[in-house]
């Protein structure tokens, strides 16, 4: 798929007057708020009330210092009493970014551990959760973030990990895995991040159709402006802008070993509660495909594609969501469209996401109510999404999508509630997938989630989950179900 000769122009200018023209002061290097943390359903809530005006949570991760941006400009608002719960609460996470001077070295920033018991090997705790997968039996996890700030504008970020997958059997290993970890460099609102990192593009809140946090995390460079930025002269129409491209290399273990995967996405917000994402990706290269200058000129310009040696596999979405901040009922609702292919430099063989989020749903302040519904399944063409007659491995990572987990030919309805109450946060989730053609595999997840705080620094959860899988890899009478619950304990420091 393809963007137009002129939209790629555009945006190329675009990239320009970011580097010449970034407004605003200029923030401190700071570490990045992971993708998958709480803060950002806390923020999509401080948006939805419309406090967020600048404020652009569909290009994740966010720097912390943008995250302490933010809720500055949220506080400046008229928040409703859920809002100001959730904003001291954010206060309290981010009070020892306001404390620090430019160097610091936090060597324990936080700590956490995790135990969960599965009676089958789960489907939905497997997903969206950076590569980590949970097996029957018990399952043990234990990790600590450490993060650090040198001359002002240079940050680091570590994450490690251990890791029994079958908890403390006589024959199990733990497994030392670095989950995230990199350096990045700002400079006048430019930032370059080298390291592992995930990355999530697109408003939706169970899966986006480019990036998400399904597969592990990429060994990347990544340039971005961390503060949105207004443009000069007319361009100030469209509102603040970001900019962020990346590069990466996948694993060796695939039909085209380590090819190269490379996205550009541009956010825009012509209006306080308008929000537009237009994303690429591209995957080109790899052992046994050259690669020189015209090859890579191609990539850029969406050259050559559905021809005889076509550099790759490329995909491009754009996105949308709106804020309507109502007195009787705060409704956002967003959606992605999304091309696999092109015709006429249109994108074509399009799959989709849309949702809607409703904060204090029924006049109940403290409810929170969310339904998302995906799908990849086209019907005159089958297999079409995250498949590739080249790259025969897929847009995958060492085995996992790298777009929305639902897959190829695949449809996802996910409903959530949320209860913000005085002993803790109530949820109830519900996810229903199926995909494939003749034979399909079907999903059916529910979960109920308790989260709280035994004081300030130390978090809670505890969660049950329930799935029933049929089909499962579109073998007809293949069949299992699993009960699986969960603790975690998280402390900060």
């Amino acid at each position: 798929m393809t963007l137009s000769g002129k939209s790629l122009r555009n945006s190329c200018w675009l990239v320009v007057f970011l580097l010449l023209f970034s407004s605003g002061p200029v923030l401190a290097a700071s570490a990045h708020v992971p993708v998958g943390s709480w803060v950002y359903p806390a923020l999509e809530r401080l948006e939805a009330e419309g406090l967020l005006p600048t404020g652009i949570l569909a290009n994740r991760p966010i720097s912390r210092s943008e995250a302490a941006r933010l809720l500055k400009e949220a506080e400046s608002g008229q928040p409703s009493a859920a809002a100001s719960r959730l904003i001291q609460k954010l206060k309290a996470k981010f009070a020892t970014d306001e404390s620090l001077s430019s160097n610091y070295f936090r060597p324990f920033e936080e700590a956490r551990f995790k135990y969960l018991y599965s009676d089958g090997t789960p489907h939905f705790l497997n997903l969206n959760n950076k590569g980590d997968f949970f097996d029957n039996g018990s399952n043990f996890r234990a990790g600590f973030a450490s993060s650090a700030r040198t001359l002002g504008s240079l940050a680091f970020y570590l994450d490690p990990e251990i890791r029994y997958p079958e908890g403390f059997a006589p024959d199990s290993e733990a497994e030392v895995v670095l989950v995230e970890g990199y350096g990045a460099l700002e400079l006048w609102n430019v930032e370059l991040t080298a390291g592992r990192q995930s990355l999530w593009w697109g408003p939706g809140y169970h899966g986006t159709l480019l990036l998400t946090d399904n597969a592990r995390p990429f060994d990347l460079l990544k340039l971005t402006n961390p503060k949105p930025v207004v443009l000069p002269w007319i361009l100030r129409y469209i509102g603040p802008v970001k900019l962020t491209a990346f590069a990466t290399r996948l694993e060796w273990d695939r039909d085209f070993a380590n090819p190269y995967l490379a996205g550009i996405r541009l956010d825009l917000k012509p209006h306080r509660n308008v929000s537009i994402g237009i994303a690429r990706v591209a995957m080109f290269g790899g052992a046994g495909r050259h690669v020189d200058a015209g090859v890579v000129w191609d990539v850029i310009t969406a050259g050559n594609e559905n021809v005889a040696g076509e550099p790759g596999n490329q995909l491009a979405s754009i996105d949308l969501k709106v804020v309507l901040p109502f007195k009787i009922q705060k409704v956002v609702v967003y959606g992605e469209l999304g091309g696999e292919d092109e015709a006429g430099s249109l994108p074509s063989r399009n799959a989709y996401m849309a949702g809607a989020y409703l904060p204090g749903f029924l006049g109940i302040d403290r409810l929170d109510l969310r339904v998302e519904y995906g799908q990849t399944y086209i019907g005159k063409y089958p297999g079409m999404w995250y498949n590739h007659h080249v790259y025969t491995t897929g847009y995958t990572f060492d085995g996992r999508i790298i777009g929305h987990h639902m897959g190829t030919d695949a449809k996802d309805l996910f409903i959530s509630a949320a209860y913000a109450s005085d002993y803790g946060d109530f949820e109830v989730l519900v996810d229903i997938e199926s995909s494939g053609r003749n034979v399909k595999e079907k999903n059916r997840s529910t979960a109920f989630r308790w989260s709280g705080h035994l004081n300030e620094k130390t978090a809670l959860t505890f969660g049950y989950y329930f799935d029933r899988q049929t089909n499962i890899n579109n073998v007809a009478g293949q069949d299992a179900d699993s009960h699986s619950v969960m603790g975690s304990m998280n402390f900060e420091f």
